[in-house]
């Protein structure tokens, strides 16, 4: 009799419970929970003092909670949190529910990358050429001191060609203008009065056609 009763109370326990447990969260509830997580913000500062980066989570709601991937430490908050001393690189924060009696699964996920501060970017050799990728603050990679200086030479080099190009073809063009101002001057006297004579002569038989019509 007690191991029918204990088999029935079991049995009970197996397939009713859980129906109990999923009635406390149920779809639209889930679906809330991830509005709300998918609704969260972020932004990030660097301090150049420390040489690190601060992360601000906003539109936090004290149902959820934060949990990031690299440290596995867990942040709640209301409205937001600020969590410092990042560096540069690729960050994974996953959002779950607080009260993990309604789900466990992930109800949203927020990557976020830290960019790399250009030590360099404000040396001499980027004066005229701030708008070039290696001049500026940040980069997407870290590169060494020999990396940058090659590569902003190169550069530099490379706007310099460009401009002698310029310089020189402006010069052939000023050159050819000067051949011609000087052979106009030096036989006016003759050119004028062809171009007058061929103006004329143009005018004239423009009119003669318009007679036949």
């Amino acid at each position: 009799m007690k191991k029918k009763l204990s088999f029935s109370i079991t049995l009970f326990l197996m397939v009713f419970l859980p129906y109990k447990v999923n009635a406390l969260c149920s779809d639209s509830e889930i679906i809330r929970l991830q509005n709300i997580a998918k609704n969260i913000n972020y932004s990030y500062e660097y301090n150049e003092t420390k040489e690190k980066f601060s992360i601000t989570f906003t539109n936090l709601n004290d149902e959820i909670i934060i949990r990031s991937s690299t440290t596995g430490r867990s942040y709640n908050g209301i409205k937001e949190i600020k969590i410092n001393d990042f560096i540069s690189g690729n960050y994974k924060f996953n959002i779950y529910s607080k009260d993990n009696k309604c789900t466990k699964d992930i109800l949203s996920t927020k990557y976020i990358e830290l960019p790399y501060y250009n030590v360099f970017y404000n040396s001499e050799l980027c004066d005229g050429i701030n708008n070039y990728s290696y001049c500026q603050k940040w980069q997407k990679n870290s590169v060494s001191y020999d990396v940058w200086y090659s590569k902003v030479t190169k550069y530099r080099n490379s706007i310099k060609e460009v401009k002698k190009e310029e310089i020189d073809n402006s010069g052939l063009f000023d050159k050819i203008g000067n051949i011609i101002m000087k052979f106009y001057v030096n036989y006016y006297y003759i050119i004028l009065p062809l171009i007058i004579i061929i103006l004329c002569s143009i005018i004239y038989v423009k009119n003669k056609k318009e007679e036949l019509v």
